[in-house]
């Protein structure tokens, strides 16, 4: 069960009660933000987990990541953002949904379609924004709503927040007519972002893979042909403890932890052999040596990598710092950063960290 925020619209305690008395009800998992642990076990909810943004769990072969949205939180007269809110996203081994919550239009959007997209499935609201002076700092409108599908780049989206409480001013019917509007203006097909009826149930088609992975989990057999599917980069998806079982530590730290190399080797900042260099984790094809110069770093630096989909760039601004972290499109590894310091033909200076690279010589 994943937990928004504590609005009594999105967190009903009469809601979490029912869910309780269910057939196997008390082993329900609820993920919840910041701060709403305490609240949840009051309701006598025995298994709760809460998160930071950008905090996962692991759950039943799933990972569970809380992530930034624009929205506040209130549950008492003196309660007013003392705990987190949150959306989340949920991926497995070949799915990745998006929860949006609540939210006004913001950056963050972009940000998660860059980290975890692109998405299978996303749950968008559109409703309760009326009057926008009031309301665009907290709820999108059905036009930001088709702004967020294409932001985090998900293939089917369903509606959401609109048509069962009378929140604010506009129509209760209007949210889907101006939706179906934008759609029509962004030349979107209608049956990517769904409006259900009350009760309904769709099945998804079944996304079909252009390539899969070895039981025994060797990813860096599988192959780089074949990855794309309609411009998508199949995506890997493993467990913390199965990256461990897979990567040294150093590695680990480095591809999933972000940390800076301890101790700093830079093994590849001056190897002169050809070939091409493979992320650590997954064996994509990350950079080839012509791309490759001395940037005078002491870390492996780069123009261009082989393919642009085989890396993603996402907004950095850890450290007090404004910078564009660089990772694996397929498997999110960390890789390094991205500099407009670059020498021709692109200007850039893709700055790689060694341990996120394994050589493969020229034949």
């Amino acid at each position: 069960m994943l937990i928004s925020h504590d609005h009594y619209d999105a967190l009903d305690s009469g809601t979490v009660e029912r869910l309780l008395r269910r057939p196997g009800g008390a082993d329900t998992l609820f993920a919840v933000p910041l701060g709403l642990e305490k609240w949840l076990r009051n309701a006598g909810v025995e298994r709760v987990v809460e998160r930071d943004w950008w905090e996962s769990l692991e759950e039943d072969g799933l990972k569970i990541t809380a992530v930034p949205v624009q929205h506040w939180s209130k549950r008492s007269l003196w309660g007013r953002n003392r705990a987190l809110w949150a959306g989340w996203v949920v991926e497995s081994r070949d799915f990745r949904f998006f929860f949006a919550g609540d939210s006004g239009y913001t950056p963050h959007f972009k940000e998660i379609g860059g980290r975890f997209g692109p998405f299978d499935l996303a749950a968008i609201p559109i409703g309760a924004y009326e009057p926008r002076w009031f309301m665009k700092a907290h709820h999108i409108s059905p036009e930001e709503a088709v702004q967020v599908h294409l932001d985090i780049d998900s293939r089917k989206s369903a509606a959401i927040h609109w048509g069962t409480f009378i929140l604010t001013d506009e129509p209760l019917d209007e949210p889907p007519r101006r939706l179906a509007k934008a759609l029509e203006d962004k030349g979107i097909p209608s049956e990517d972002f769904l409006v259900l009826r009350h009760g309904e149930t769709v099945l998804l088609e079944e996304r079909s893979h252009a390539s899969s992975l070895e039981e025994d989990g060797s990813s860096t057999q599988t192959s780089n042909q074949g990855q794309k599917e309609k411009g998508r980069m199949e995506k890997i998806v493993k467990t913390d403890e199965e990256w461990r079982k897979i990567l040294t530590p150093d590695e680990y730290t480095v591809t999933r932890l972000k940390g800076t190399e301890p101790p700093f080797t830079g093994r590849y900042a001056h190897t002169k052999a050809g070939g091409v260099y493979r992320c650590v984790a997954c064996g994509l094809d990350l950079f080839s040596s012509e791309a490759k110069f001395d940037s005078g770093t002491g870390w492996p630096s780069f123009t261009a990598p082989v393919d642009a989909d085989h890396v993603r760039k996402i907004p950095d601004h850890s450290h007090g710092m404004v910078r564009t972290e660089v990772v694996c499109n397929r498997c999110d590894a960390h890789l390094g950063h991205v500099f407009p310091d670059g020498p021709k033909p692109t200007g850039l200076r893709y700055c790689i960290n060694s341990l996120s690279l394994k050589l493969v010589p020229e034949e």
